[in-house]
């Protein structure tokens, strides 16, 4: 490689080691060190271990020196190679408070102007330590008037009772010469042993803390004392247990005299690598004595110096490592090492800036925002989007279907609960009835209801016979002529089942009210949980206003219930009908038409009221002449189709008398057809009894359709099954049967009511009312209107601010960094 071509490779490497320290320099001044481990040199050493000759040779300037500890807090040298003259600016990094904490974003002042004359920086020194520890690092009055100070009235200043002993802020020289090398280190305060335990414990936990990572550790060992003695070596030794990130320099050379051989050989041991290895080896330098600074030998001269004893004086003119002689060579070894180390680490430094930032943002997304309102406005806000929810839970709308589901639930089971309290009569003596059939009773077809499920059913209801109703009429008669019931009779038997309701009705409000304070007391929790006193009075105010509304609902609801123990009704329609529809279903019964005892009421869909008009086309040629089976045509609501044992649909036959109870459909002209014997689809064979019962149905329905037909040939017309019932002989228990149908069927009637207007009630008398409240009482409870109040009720958690504040400078921080890795070009 020519010359040409070697000053290029050195200009291009001379460009890319000055951008990185430049980029170093920016993160360290973003506050960059506080969470990665930006790449650096950290020179550490015992008190008076000559580690200040060492800067100063470093650096080219003058430090401070006086008796005892004179560093005091960090120094960063940032040395920067220019062509124009040697300048100097000096700078104060404030990381951390009075207390050591760190702050959430370093602040960089600027200390004085820049100096021109390198003979000023030691003073300049002086003034920005005490300026540190003076307090307020960025008092501009104090700094005003240190600048003035000269070193007599520094060391008075210094002496003030709330002077800091030591401090982790750091003094930054940007120097700038043309006869420097890109390079920068931080300079820690020297090891004390003997001083106070706890500023001895102050100093090592800050050198500890800075040799840690990506550091180079740069200790200083006297060569006057053993190695095994010095305190910085062990310190390096516990960061750093391989030895890869320490170079060892070897001060004082010159203190060792002729005489000691065995300290000379042992200290060449160590510089060739024989001793204590380190991964970069030991340098050793020679730097201006006493005398020699008192003269102020330029620092030319002192390299020069150096240079000569180097190599005029043994055993270091013949140690076989002559690289690792002489301040140079040193600095040299620590730029190249430097630059090597950063550029290495940036790749490393990018990821983790990418990481720290997902981390730092998922973590703020888990606190609750800042406020951005005033209290006043922020605490309104929060009461309507509670007062909203609540009222779209109670609403069952926006996606908050839970509460009205359950609800549904507890209504459902509520209607059961009223319709289990329905007055169990029978059509028969307590003589007639068997015990066991009567337990399978199921009249749900009469009451176009769904069959109760065997769960619902409740075994030991009593049940109410002929006999017991005939007893219990004539112990209210008084006036009444015969076949006369009472009214206190029907009054009683309605109080009765009303007196039943009172459990059901407290036990579906009790359900549901459960189920809404639950699920205020989690809305609560949701709107207002990250301030527990507000949270606290919210719930209070809540708790009053339910058991207010609670009072009052239960009050209506009890009213309610007394409302129907007086009959009333304006659906008198629906009472005839339901009372016809029970008088039949019980002369059926007790007449034996269906079989009610055994649970199987035969699926007869006349003994439910539909009607057949008798317009014959032609006399039938026979009693029975049935196109299907049943001499009904197929489309007729009696035709029965699939397979046998199959009934009709459920509720057909009523749904046509429900629909116009008063005119009837006509029944069918039975023509006559040819005979056809009972047709049905294939299936499994059914049971001989399944089949002798559908056969005996079958008869049933064609010998009442045959006597309908025969009557409306008479000119009988309109007539209904059911009026073939009301033909039978008169039954000494018409009354009693008259009195069950009339009950039965206002229970059916006031029932309907009740399972509607329990709910109903609840729901909007205390549901939606309560709810619709809650904003207003909220806003007058908290006394919104007091701005003070409204602030003490939004204070915060100081933990959780705290966490807000430095997740949120943190990220700040991260987000500046990586700008400018990415304008770095990583």
């Amino acid at each position: 490689m020519d010359s040409q071509d070697s000053n290029i490779l050195s200009s291009e490497y001379a460009t890319r080691r000055k951008r990185l320290m430049a980029l170093i320099t920016q993160l360290r001044g973003l506050g960059a060190q506080a969470d990665l481990d930006l790449p650096r040199i950290v020179c550490i050493g015992n008190q008076s271990a000559g580690k200040s000759s060492l800067v100063e040779a470093i650096s080219g300037i003058t430090v401070p020196r006086d008796a005892g500890t004179c560093t005091r807090c960090p120094t960063e040298c940032r040395l920067t190679a220019s062509s124009g003259k040697w300048e100097c600016q000096i700078s104060l990094r404030i990381e951390f408070d009075t207390k050591g904490k760190r702050l959430s974003k370093p602040k960089i002042v600027q200390f004085g102007a820049i100096i021109k004359d390198k003979t000023l920086v030691e003073i300049a020194l002086r003034r920005a330590q005490a300026q540190i520890l003076a307090g307020d690092p960025t008092d501009k009055g104090t700094m005003s008037k240190l600048l003035m100070m000269n070193e007599d009235e520094i060391r008075t200043f210094s002496e003030q009772a709330s002077f800091q002993k030591f401090s982790k802020n750091t003094i930054c020289l940007d120097i700038t010469a043309p006869d420097v090398v890109d390079f920068q280190f931080i300079d820690l305060p020297g090891i004390i042993q003997n001083a106070e335990p706890e500023l001895v414990n102050m100093v090592e936990t800050m050198v500890t803390e800075n040799i840690t990572g990506n550091s180079i550790i740069l200790v200083t060992l006297p060569m006057s004392d053993d190695l095994e003695n010095q305190k910085a070596a062990r310190l390096a030794q516990i960061a750093d247990p391989e030895g890869r990130r320490t170079i060892g320099v070897l001060t004082k050379p010159d203190t060792l005299t002729a005489g000691s051989v065995r300290s000379r050989a042992n200290w060449v041991d160590i510089i060739e690598g024989r001793k204590h290895p380190l991964h970069h080896g030991y340098y050793c330098t020679r730097q201006p004595d006493d005398s020699e600074r008192a003269r102020k030998i330029s620092p030319e001269e002192a390299r020069r110096v150096e240079t000569e004893f180097f190599q005029k004086t043994e055993p270091w003119n013949t140690c076989s490592e002559p690289s690792r002689f002489g301040t140079k060579n040193l600095v040299d070894k620590l730029s190249n090492l430097l630059t090597h180390i950063t550029d290495q680490a940036l790749p490393a430094l990018r990821q983790k800036v990418d990481e720290s930032l997902t981390a730092s943002t998922a973590q703020l997304r888990k606190l609750p925002p800042p406020l951005t309102m005033d209290p006043s406005s922020e605490l309104l806000s929060m009461i309507t989007g509670f007062s909203s929810d609540a009222q779209s839970h109670v609403n069952g709308t926006d996606a908050h279907v839970a509460l009205v589901q359950e609800n549904r639930s507890v209504y459902r089971k509520f209607k059961i609960a009223i319709r289990k309290t329905a007055p169990e009569f029978r059509p028969f003596l307590k003589k007639e009835a068997n015990g066991a059939a009567l337990a399978r009773w199921d009249d749900s077809a009469v009451v176009d209801e769904e069959p109760l499920e065997p769960s619902d059913k409740s075994p030991n209801d009593p049940v109410i016979y002929l006999d017991d109703l005939r007893k219990h009429i004539r112990s209210s008669r008084t006036h009444e002529l015969p076949d006369i019931v009472p009214y206190p009779a029907k009054l009683q038997s309605i109080e009765a089942f009303v007196e039943l309701w009172e459990d059901p009705i407290s036990e579906c409000f009790t359900k549901v009210n459960e189920g809404f304070k639950r699920t205020l007391i989690d809305l609560i929790h949701e709107h207002f949980s990250r301030f527990p006193a507000l949270e606290a009075n919210i719930r209070s105010l809540v708790n009053s206003e339910i058991e207010k509304y609670e009072s009052k609902t239960l009050q209506l609801l009890q009213d309610l219930r007394r409302l129907e123990k007086v009959p009333f009704t304006q659906n008198e329609h629906y009472l005839s009908v339901t009372t016809d529809k029970w008088h039949s279903h019980y002369k059926a019964v007790r007449a034996g038409a269906v079989d009610g005892p055994t649970g199987k009421r035969k699926r007869i869909a006349a003994d439910q009221g539909t009607t057949a008009t008798a317009k014959p086309a032609a006399p039938p040629a026979t009693p029975f002449a049935p196109p299907n089976g049943f001499g009904l045509p197929s489309s007729s609501p009696f035709a029965f189709s699939g397979m046998v044992g199959t009934a009709p649909p459920a509720g057909q036959a009523e749904a046509t008398t429900s629909a116009n109870p008063q005119t009837a459909p006509a029944a069918p002209a039975l023509a006559a057809p040819k005979p056809a014997s009972f047709a049905f689809n294939p299936a499994p064979s059914p049971s001989p009894a399944l089949t002798a019962n559908f056969s005996k149905a079958k008869e049933d329905v064609e010998r009442r359709a045959n006597i309908l037909h025969m009557l409306a040939v008479e000119g009988y017309e309109d007539l209904t099954f059911p009026d073939l019932d009301r033909l039978r002989a008169p039954d000494e228990y018409e009354t009693e049967l008259k009195f069950a149908a009339e009950v039965r069927a206002y229970f059916q009637v006031s029932y309907k009511r009740i399972i509607d207007f329990v709910p109903l009630m609840i729901n909007h008398n205390y549901l939606s009312d309560l709810v619709g409240s809650l904003q207003r009482v909220l806003i007058l409870g908290l006394a919104l209107g007091d701005v003070s109040r409204a602030a003490a009720y939004l204070a915060e958690d100081p933990q959780v601010v705290s966490a807000r504040t430095k997740l949120s400078s943190k990220q700040k921080r991260l987000l500046e960094v990586r700008n400018e890795l990415v304008k770095f070009g990583v």
